[in-house]
Formats: C-alpha cells, sequence, structure tokens
C-alpha cells in the first residue's frame, strides 16, 4: 500500500526509471543485431514504447488471485522459505490495527508452518509497528525503501536470505506488491482489498489498477 502523494510519486518514479531502462536496452539490443524493426528513429522510437507497455503489463498480473488471505490454497506454500504480507487492505482495515478474527485464525495457521514477514509502504506504519507485531506474531520489516524498488529487495535478503523463488508476497495493489513479485521472481499471490481505501492518491492508483486490467481483458 502507499499512503501519501509523495511517497507515491517516489515509488512511481522508481520503477518507472528501471522499466525504461530495461525497454531502451532490448531495444538496443534489437537494433544492433540487425533486426527487422531497424527502420529509423521514428519506428524505433515506437518499438521502445511498445516494449515499455509489455514489460509494465507483464509485471502487474499475479501468479494468482483471491477473494482474500482466507481463501488462499495453503498448499501453493509448500516449497517456500519464506511469506511477505502486505498489511492496509490485505490483513488489516487500512491505517489500522483492526483485523478480521477469521484472517487472524488464518495467519496464525500460516505462520506455524513457514516463515512469514509484513512488508508495507504506509507512512504510519512505524507508529503501529508494535501493536501490528504483537497481534500477529510476525515481524514488521521497515525500511527506507518502498515496493516495488529492488532496492527493498536488496534490503530484504539481508536479514532474510532466500533468493526470490523461494519467496510467495501476498497482496491488494498490482503497482507496488505484485509489481514487486514479479520483478524478484517470487510467487504473487493478489486479493481484493478489505474496504474502500481512504486516500486520494490510493482511489486513483486502484481505479487505474481496474481500467487497465479491464482495458487489457478485451483484447
Amino acid at each position: 500500500m502507499v499512503n501519501s502523494q509523495g511517497e507515491f510519486a517516489f515509488v512511481l518514479d522508481g520503477f518507472t526509471m528501471e522499466i525504461k531502462t530495461k525497454a531502451k536496452n532490448i531495444c538496443n539490443y534489437l537494433y544492433e543485431a540487425g533486426s527487422p524493426y531497424n527502420k529509423g528513429k521514428v519506428h524505433r522510437q515506437y518499438l521502445y514504447k511498445g516494449i515499455y507497455i509489455l514489460i509494465f503489463v507483464a509485471g502487474i498480473f499475479p501468479t494468482r488471485d483471491f477473494k482474500d488471505v482466507t481463501r488462499i490454497d495453503l498448499s501453493l506454500f509448500m516449497g517456500k522459505e519464506l511469506i511477505l504480507f502486505d498489511i492496509d487492505n490485505t490483513l488489516f482495515y487500512p491505517e489500522s490495527t483492526k483485523i478480521r478474527k477469521d484472517i487472524l485464525a488464518w495467519v496464525q495457521k500460516v505462520k506455524k508452518k513457514h516463515r512469514c514477514v509484513c512488508v508495507s509502504n504506509s507512512f504510519s506504519i512505524q507508529k503501529r509497528k508494535d501493536a501490528i507485531e504483537k497481534i500477529l506474531g510476525i515481524s514488521v520489516f521497515v525500511s527506507p525503501y518502498k515496493k516495488p524498488s529492488r532496492k527493498l529487495f536488496t534490503a530484504l535478503q539481508k536479514t532474510y536470505p532466500y533468493p526470490g523463488e523461494k519467496m510467495v508476497i501476498v497482496g491488494d495493489m498490482r503497482f507496488t506488491d505484485i509489481l514487486f513479485g514479479n520483478k524478484n521472481k517470487m510467487m504473487t499471490l493478489l486479493v481484493s482489498p478489505l474496504a474502500p481505501e481512504v486516500l486520494f492518491t490510493l482511489k486513483v492508483s486502484r481505479i487505474v489498477e481496474n481500467v487497465l486490467v479491464w482495458m487489457l481483458r478485451l483484447f
């Protein structure tokens, strides 16, 4: 989750620059390799934009999606070393320490068999961290880096030294949770948000996500 206009802009800028770099690298490779797409500057710009869109779109689709975490098949976690949970609108109601009893019971079941950690983009997470850890019995990983930044993954690995293939991320937002997981080769599980967004930037992000997915499903 992202909880302020400034933070939202920071996260968007982070993954946008990375995707632009990848798109340019692929575009340059095709041209240097004598690709049939090498038709001049104008065509090169269109090719770059197309590659950019494809990389971005591929990153926001999850491995699986569920109505909420209690619907997740626990067999999906077999062979995984670390389960990452988003907090707001995934486990807890937005900007609170309020959690449904059935979700809490499900988390308790999961943590008995798997190592779990919570990762949040919320600026208020530091204030709620102790309460959330007490309720869940799970650590909340706090970092200056935010999902989907790859620097967050590097920071995580210093404490939890597992490859992305051995991790699962569970979250409710495509642009942060799912993109972060896909960038780092994790299994990505998308859940529907528990409640309507309370912040304007999140409302906008949710609308953009839904419109983009709706458009893609038309083709």
